[in-house]
């Protein structure tokens, strides 16, 4: 795998970390909140925001908060527990939205990915790429993040099931395209041409919905 430039990381998404924006692409089109899989426990699955709502009697908008969802769902008597999403995809939503970026770029496309070390499942993954050893430095507030090109299809190992965070980004550069999120969240943000993203949203196994970038982060665990 071969290292991405820091310096372009930086320069190219927004920098206002308590916003939207801090997680999109400059100058793109569209801006898409994608909200993370609901992992159960009893049996093991995923529920769909959408379809939390749904039963619970919420409107899901942009700027719906965790708060919000776990509050309808107490509210409207369910007995099982929600769990708050913390940056991990269920293997359903990640082919979902690689069969989408499939039909747009190939899975054998070289991308641009950046991790954070933080996460504890990232360390056999960074021990064996030839990762950037800057940071992007205003990426995350946190710092250590390592980046590193690799295939589209690469992302299909960051799932729950394979035990992996989502990456904090995924950036197909060559298409005006990119997927970030903050540490510890329940969201990731999609930015990226109108008719890429309309694709996106055609698909029922991808809980998104478009959200103004200049929007305070709506939801999460964001460590400082």
């Amino acid at each position: 795998m071969d290292v991405s430039s820091p310096e372009a990381w930086d320069e190219s998404f927004g920098t206002d970390k308590d916003r939207v924006e801090g997680y999109a692409l400059r100058g793109a089109d569209t801006v898409l909140r994608w909200f993370l899989p609901i992992p159960l426990s009893d049996p093991p699955r995923s529920l769909s925001w959408g379809m939390a709502a749904r039963i619970s009697n919420l409107s899901l908008s942009p700027q719906v908060t965790w708060k919000d969802i776990a509050d309808a769902w107490s509210g409207a008597g369910h007995s099982e527990l929600l769990t708050q999403p913390m940056g991990t995809v269920d293997h359903r939503s990640m082919d979902a939205l690689l069969s989408t970026l499939a039909g747009v770029v190939g899975l054998e496309e070289e991308v641009e990915y950046a991790v954070w070390e933080g996460y504890a499942d990232m360390a056999v993954l960074l021990a064996h790429t030839s990762s950037a050893p800057a940071d992007p430095s205003r990426f995350l507030t946190q710092g250590g993040v390592r980046t590193f090109t690799a295939p589209l299809g690469t992302l299909s190992m960051f799932t729950a099931e394979e035990g992996r965070h989502f990456p904090s980004a995924v950036w197909l550069r060559d298409h005006h395209l990119a997927i970030a999120q903050p540490i510890y969240n329940d969201s990731c943000y999609i930015s990226g041409p109108r008719d890429v993203c309309e694709t996106l949203c055609a698909d029922d196994d991808i809980d998104l919905i478009e959200i103004d970038p200049s929007l305070l982060l709506p939801s999460g665990v964001v460590m400082d």
